[in-house]
């Protein structure tokens, strides 16, 4: 399942997004798994 997030404003859903990926690196570390490769735009779809 991918990470997801929302929020009333702009602000509160970025910080929310903040601590989605905080969370996701944090998880990813502990488990000695590498971090996601950074992709372009049309390759991810």
């Amino acid at each position: 399942m991918e990470p997801v997030t929302h929020g009333e404003t702009y602000q509160e859903a970025f910080e929310n997004a903040q601590e989605v990926l905080e969370l996701l690196i944090e998880s990813l570390i502990e488990e000695n798994k590498p971090l996601p490769t950074i992709k372009p735009l049309f390759q991810v779809a």
